[in-house]
């Protein structure tokens, strides 16, 4: 990307003040970003516990001398050789610079969201497709109203397809994405069994969501979820389905999952005109029906049997998601880092259960951005942790702590991480499945 200064003015409709000749060819909102230059652009963001606008000096300093601001410092006049462009709303004026990138992006556009599962979908997506086009995807966990932006700023011709990843926590976020990924295929993974803090059930996430189907050319999503097919029927009856199911229902791929016998699971894949089996290294439902997101794009970009089967033998464990290690006193560790909510721990009891070799331990802490009643919610948990037959139980979080009653006999809660660390070593793990 190459951008002057006045024409970044004209695509963010801001106000250029100082240097017109200086030159765009990439852009940050890190006030830590390494190679700082005169033609990297910083993005003062405004936030509930941050200001960028509080750095432009130290920035000036190190060398970066163009500027995307709400205000001008009240020194820009010292400042030589330096380059304002003032708008109303930075967050705003980012998410135009990146639907301008996208508008001028002539690859495929692949757009993932749900509930769970859908950094998973999009790095193993990314890698399978790869085999056979150039392929970009959203770094990490990209998928927030700053995430996307970013993302779609990488964008170039080299590229056949980009992979995007899309994430919301409150209503209204969903159409901003819309608008500047402009996807040309959509992948909804689930819709969880969450009420998030902002929303009121399935329903009102899953509205949410799909608003990122708008305009698409194809959905790919789960024909057992009626919630998703509803949705997509009563407001989006014109955007094509290709719909896959694990269960038996009609769709355009089916799906029956068996396991193998080393730790892993055969997906028995059949469409209108064809059929074949991928067996893939995980042993749980969510990766299975990860696996078969993928799969059904894959069938849609017309990539050929054996290259599918092949992507599904190699899947990654994606850093930070399921992260099996080895730790120390003969226990191993299952790290799952991300959001939390009722049905991405379904999907991690299931996981641990799976992958467990004798005794198991669940450490898990209160659940963020969740609403509804938190006994209610406790007891579910509490429910899920007893049915699964887990060993050992330790709550951190003072949700958590108010709730204990509920759980296992002998189960440990922490009002807080640093209470639970300094406890660690007089909990003597050995031999387990944390």
């Amino acid at each position: 990307m190459i951008l002057e200064a006045g024409e970044l003015a004209r695509i963010t409709i801001g106000i250029l003040t100082g240097d017109d000749k200086l030159i765009v060819n990439g852009i940050t909102i890190d006030s830590r970003a390494p190679g700082a230059g005169p033609d990297l652009l910083f993005i003062a963001l405004r936030g509930p516990n941050h200001d960028g606008h509080k750095f432009i000096e130290h920035l000036y300093h190190r060398g970066i001398k163009l500027f995307l601001v709400d205000t001008l410092p009240a020194n820009h006049g010292e400042m030589a050789g330096a380059g304002f462009v003032m708008v109303d709303n930075t967050m705003e004026a980012l998410h135009r610079l990146a639907g301008w990138r996208r508008e001028g992006f002539r690859g495929k556009v692949i757009a993932v969201t749900g509930s769970a599962g859908k950094t998973i979908v999009k790095e193993w997506l990314a890698g399978v497709l790869s085999t056979s086009k150039s392929v970009i995807r959203s770094p990490r966990s990209y998928n927030s109203q700053v995430g996307v932006a970013l993302s779609l700023m990488n964008l170039d011709d080299h590229y056949d397809v980009a992979v995007i990843e899309a994430g919301i926590s409150k209503p209204g976020e969903m159409e901003k994405l819309a608008r500047i990924i402009r996807p040309d295929t959509v992948i909804i993974t689930n819709i969880g069994d969450a009420h998030g803090e902002n929303f009121t059930g399935r329903e009102a996430v899953a509205s949410e969501k799909l608003k990122l189907a708008a305009g698409a050319s194809l959905v790919i999503c789960c024909a057992d979820d009626q919630v998703i097919m509803k949705e997509m029927a009563s407001r989006y009856p014109s955007v094509p389905l290709f719909t896959w199911s694990v269960s038996g229902q009609e769709a355009g791929l089916r799906v029956e999952v068996a396991e193998t016998k080393n730790n892993g699971q055969i997906l028995r894949c059949a469409t209108a005109g064809r059929s074949f089996e991928a067996v893939i290294p995980f042993a749980d439902h969510a990766s299975a029906e990860n696996a078969v997101s993928v799969i059904a794009c894959c069938i849609t970009e017309s990539l050929p049997d054996q290259s599918i089967v092949k992507g599904m033998s190699e899947l990654p464990v994606v850093a930070m998601r399921m992260e099996t290690k080895r730790g120390m006193n003969g226990c191993t560790l299952i790290e799952d880092y991300y959001n939390s909510d009722p049905a991405s721990l379904g999907m991690a009891i299931d996981f641990l259960r799976t992958h467990s070799r004798g005794r198991t331990a669940l450490i898990l802490s209160d659940f963020r951005q969740i609403g509804g009643d938190e006994k209610e919610l406790y007891e579910g948990v509490a429910r899920a942790v007893t049915g699964a037959g887990i060993d050992r139980f330790i709550g951190i979080g003072e949700a958590l702590s108010r709730c204990r009653d509920g759980f296992p006999y002998g189960s440990l809660f922490f009002a807080s991480t640093e209470e639970c660390a300094d406890a660690i070593r007089s909990l003597n793990f050995h031999d387990e499945t944390i």
